[in-house]
């Protein structure tokens, strides 16, 4: 495991996003794979292009083993160095409920509301804008993105662990 990424988000996210070991289309039509990625990513690109030698596409497959240590990687890579230069040195919980998001959104979601109400220290205000932030998808309100964001805030404000990730949280 990366120093910069502890089991426990890599579970979160992991949970949040679900596993699909075949290429499908995301809720918007976005082609996709493993654990939510996606041809934008560079390093998902990197490794895919590194294996195979060409883009993804339909029928295309990835193990479970796979995509948990690309997740690690892009973890690493490509979303915690924007975080950390974003929101610099923060209690580890709130870092990692950021990653989530910020996997989940898109690392131009450092410039939304809630991150801003992080740099200005105050955590109660970007909990209650993380639960209502990026909880849509085309307009429609999706229940698991409502509720990985309103994880994502009690993991930020409270240190509140969901109880389905298990007993074992502290790495």
């Amino acid at each position: 495991m990366s120093d910069t990424v502890t089991t426990r988000i890599v579970r979160f996210i992991g949970g949040h996003e679900g596993f699909v070991s075949t290429h499908y289309l995301d809720p918007i039509g976005v082609p996709t794979i493993g654990y939510g990625f996606t041809w934008k990513s560079r390093v998902f690109r990197n490794w895919w292009t590194g294996k195979y030698g060409r883009k993804m596409r339909r029928g295309d497959t990835i193990s479970q083993t796979e995509a948990h240590q690309v997740l690690i990687h892009l973890l690493s890579e490509e979303y915690a160095p924007p975080v950390d230069g974003k929101l610099g040195a923060i209690a580890q919980r709130i870092r990692e409920a950021a990653l989530s998001f910020v996997f989940n959104a898109g690392v131009g979601a450092l410039k939304w509301k809630w991150a801003a109400a992080l740099l200005r220290g105050d955590l109660r205000e970007a909990a209650r804008l993380w639960r209502v932030t990026a909880t849509t998808a085309k307009g429609k309100r999706l229940p698991g993105l409502k509720r990985r964001r309103s994880e994502e805030a009690d993991i930020a404000e409270h240190d509140r662990w969901p109880t389905w990730l298990g007993n074992d949280l502290t790495t």
